[in-house]
């Protein structure tokens, strides 16, 4: 079968380190199958586009088991909310005009955000005739609403019947987190449409042993309990959460904040840190997915922050698997489904994210009882080897697209 995927971001050579698209597009060419994948140009981890893709419409790269076709995109992901809709809707008009170079394909599977993307995957679906399979990652329009960020009521409702009409046009709806599935249906999904995979880790990737002491001694940190971040730094990462805390522990030399990634808040962050004298925080550079375990490991404990919205307690954050899979336990100030994921496999702590006295509580009761975080980080090694190995879900994945593909549709 051939498959193609629509997708903001893909790197063939997979530099970065393993995406889940890079693992299911593996999984599927070693099965005997080919894969095509319309993407753009921008760089997910740094948000900039490689010289060689500017200027260009289009760029052929791979062969005819993995072809990969890049469309010109708008240079300004992590400028603002205002440049990162641009880069997407330059993206979706571009990959439009893109699909002329597509050779034939019987599947389309597209995963979202930005729900925009649904607009050429559907369009590419109708005009091979061949099945459209929809993955939902997070509810991203509801969170624009729930954030103020989109407030036009004309606006909000061409979003939402949009929506619909992707999903009512979809065969299948894949989901990766199990909250999603009442929103859907609120929405008019019927419920056996709905397939919840979760995303997994690659395990093999964070089980090398990274030499993290030398990232403690290059990072001039000591005895200090560290706590990372990793992941966007954007309004909806609730960072400030963070530095609120590491402020008021800015006279206990006990504790050591480190923050790892980019976003569109990350100046004003790194701007407030140094301001106010925040000097247990350190602010690092996107690291790529090959090479985090190394921070994670060198690190004691994760945290994971979000705004406490409705539609942002659905989600399950990619960073606390990064975190378990490394075998550190992790703080989450998130209520809903992640909050249950953690405290049920007894592998950190709940705070309340809009009182970051109780994180600094947190960490003021775990700093000189580093066994007990120990045996934390080894529940949730385990927790995850047996609940979200990757390479299961990955063929749950392609199960669920080779069993939905390949039938023509429509005429």
């Amino acid at each position: 079968m051939n498959i193609l995927f629509i997708s903001n971001n893909f790197e063939l050579t997979n530099s970065n380190g393993s995406g889940r698209l890079n693992d299911l597009v593996a999984y599927l060419c070693s099965e005997g199958h080919s894969v095509q994948i319309l993407a753009s140009t921008y760089n997910y981890l740094t948000g900039r586009i490689d010289g060689k893709y500017k200027k260009r419409l289009f760029t052929i790269e791979g062969d005819d088991k993995c072809r990969v076709i890049k469309t010109w995109t708008y240079d300004g992901y992590h400028k603002s909310y205002t440049h990162r809709t641009i880069a997407f809707v330059s993206f979706i008009a571009s990959s439009i005009i893109g699909q002329f170079r597509l050779k034939g394909y019987d599947v389309v599977f597209v995963g979202t955000p930005p729900f925009f993307l649904g607009i050429p995957a559907f369009l590419a679906s109708r005009r091979a005739k061949v099945p459209l399979i929809y993955e939902v990652r997070d509810l991203w329009s509801d969170v624009a609403v729930e954030m103020g960020l989109l407030r036009s009521r004309v606006v909000i409702n061409a979003i939402k019947w949009t929506e619909r009409f992707l999903y009512s046009s979809s065969r299948v709806i894949v989901t990766n987190s199990p909250a999603f599935a009442p929103f859907l249906q609120d929405l008019g999904v019927p419920s056996e449409k709905i397939i919840y995979i979760p995303n997994g880790v690659n395990l093999d990737q964070f089980n090398i042993d990274k030499v993290s002491a030398d990232i403690r001694s290059r990072l001039d940190i000591k005895d200090e309990l560290v706590c990372i971040y990793v992941g966007s730094h954007g309004r909806a990462n609730n960072l400030d959460y963070i530095l609120n805390a590491a402020k008021a522990l800015v006279s206990d030399k006990r504790f050591k904040f480190l923050f790892v990634g980019d976003g569109n808040y990350k100046k004003m962050l790194v701007e407030r840190a140094r301001s106010e004298g925040i000097v247990n925080s350190i602010f690092l550079e996107p690291v790529p997915k090959k090479d985090l375990a190394g921070y994670i490991r060198a690190s004691d404990v994760g945290l994971a922050t979000l705004l406490d919205t409705p539609k942002l307690r659905t989600t399950y954050p990619n960073k606390v698997f990064d975190y378990m899979a490394c075998g550190r336990p992790t703080i989450v100030a998130i209520d809903g489904v992640i909050r249950s994921l953690v405290e049920d496999s007894g592998c950190g702590f709940f705070v309340d994210p809009n009182d970051p006295a109780e994180l600094v509580a947190i960490l003021k009761s775990v700093v000189n009882d580093r066994e007990n975080l120990k045996r934390m980080g080894e529940r949730a090694f385990r927790y995850l080897r047996e609940n979200f190995d990757r390479s299961i879900s990955t063929k749950q994945l392609a199960k669920t697209i080779l069993e939905n593909g390949g039938r023509s549709i429509g005429g």
